[in-house]
């Protein structure tokens, strides 16, 4: 069962809930993302029943519902440093707190 936190900035306010780092749900692999279009932390599908799936081994189908941003679609995306959280409006690094909601 995957996990999601409360990450948020002290400096700008700015909050989000991610997994916060490669996490998997019973379906579905996730891996935390900035959108260059959103401009925040998403979520992105990256595999499925525990596996996950490269980019160059995704089918047409597949193509559709892995390495997108699930709020616009974008497929601008750059990895979350995992390590330190940053905010992705100011930079600043994000405290981490709960979990708020576990998902499958």
């Amino acid at each position: 069962m995957g996990q999601s936190f409360l990450f948020s900035c002290d400096k700008c306010n700015h909050a989000l809930n991610s997994s916060g780092e490669l996490d998997y749900g019973m379906m579905i692999v996730v891996k935390p993302y900035i959108c260059s279009s959103c401009n925040d932390v998403v979520d992105v599908s990256v595999g499925k029943f525990g596996k996950i799936i490269p980019k160059t081994m995704l089918t047409e189908s597949q193509k559709k519902e892995f390495n997108h941003c699930p709020d616009c679609d974008s497929q601008d995306l750059t990895e979350w440093d995992t390590k330190n959280h940053p905010c992705p409006k100011c930079g600043n690094k994000m405290e981490k707190s709960g979990p708020e909601y576990c998902w499958d």
